[in-house]
């Protein structure tokens, strides 16, 4: 491993993290398969590493493999360290899953990865924000504004913004797209009012979100289905329409509809098949032991994982959604066509 990636070992976690006794299991792990993995997650203290970290514990507890979780750092970070053999496992976002295993985007230089999905959980929204003051009250209105979309770090602001504009049939050159280099500057400019609007990536019920709602008024725009149907078939399937429940944040008066992407835990096509059958079971049955980590523990579930991924299922994941009863033949054109699209 390079000195970069730090690594910490679940002896020194059991004091940072409490987990409720987990029994039933018995140490499962096939005598043929390792007995030590690497899991790549982001960086430490984020819900990604804490999330990860109780995942780790847990897959240990009830396998008795021995889970290593190393802070690579973002997503596409953790999906080189993934296809150089540098970690065997990763949480990361679905638009670096997509992106790795196309070939596209940021790693259209290095070519395509052949990485493959065992679960999916917690949702990122991509929030569209504007100061109620502007007379913003849809997408439509953004001409003339001054509107936040892009972000060095976070391509897909950009994408949303671009496949946003043209949706509703709005000329880039008709606003003033800013760029920003952190959510904290983006919602600084909305709190002051250099800013009109802005493409604000947080989890549902985001601190951040909520602060700035009881600063100023702001409302968040709703994209309706129609409209939704052509920016998510633009965006690519890393990403998926989100609901914000009326009254999340303050004036909230109606649901509101929004792209996001999910998080998505990816390994190598050449991942043993027992040992992801093994994970996968293994995340999916412990909501109650993840949601005790994080309170997004709660959304690794058999739902969301099943939500059209952005890179082909593992098989041992779609063996074990075999044994539930819960492949379909919907699931099985689609992950036809990603693996299609994976050798084109």
């Amino acid at each position: 491993m390079k000195k970069s990636l730090r690594k910490l070992s679940f002896g020194v976690l059991i004091g940072l993290i409490l987990l409720a006794p987990l029994s039933g299991w018995g140490q499962v792990k096939p005598s043929t398969l390792p007995s030590s993995l690497a899991f790549g997650t982001s960086s430490i203290g984020s819900a990604f590493y804490i999330i990860s970290v109780g995942m780790g514990e847990i897959i240990s507890k009830k396998t008795g493999i021995n889970i290593s979780v190393e802070s690579v750092g973002g997503s596409d970070a953790n999906a080189r360290a993934l296809s150089q053999k540098k970690v065997d496992l990763a949480m990361l976002n679905s638009l670096s899953v997509a992106a790795a295993y196309m070939g596209e985007g940021t790693f259209a230089k290095e070519g395509k990865a052949n990485l493959q999905v065992i679960a999916q959980g917690q949702q990122s929204l991509r929030n569209i924000v504007v100061r109620t003051a502007s007379g913003i009250k849809s997408p439509a209105d953004l001409r003339g504004s001054r509107f936040i979309g892009k972000r060095p770090a976070l391509a897909e602001l950009e994408m949303i913004t671009d496949t946003l504009l043209k949706a509703y049939g709005i000329p880039k050159d008709s606003l003033k797209i800013l760029q920003t280099t952190e959510t904290k500057e983006a919602l600084e400019a909305l709190k002051l009012g250099s800013a009109d609007g802005a493409v604000i990536p947080a989890g549902l019920r985001s601190s951040t979100l909520l602060e700035l709602a009881q600063f100023v008024d702001v409302t968040f725009l709703s994209i309706p289905e129609d409209k939704m149907k052509l920016i998510l078939e633009e965006l690519g399937p890393a990403f998926h329409e989100a609901v914000i429940p009326k009254g999340t944040y303050r004036g909230q008066m109606e649901d509101v509809k929004t792209p996001s992407l999910l998080t998505d835990i990816a390994v190598r096509a050449d991942f043993p098949e027992d040992m992801a059958y093994l994970i996968t079971k293994t995340l999916l049955e412990s909501q109650k032991e993840l949601t005790m980590v994080h309170s997004e523990g709660k959304e690794w579930t058999v739902s969301n994982t099943l939500k059209p991924p952005p890179a082909p299922f593992h098989s041992g994941a779609i063996k074990y959604f075999k044994e539930k009863g819960l492949w379909t033949p919907d699931l099985e054109k689609f992950q036809e066509k990603l693996l299609r699209k994976g050798k084109n």
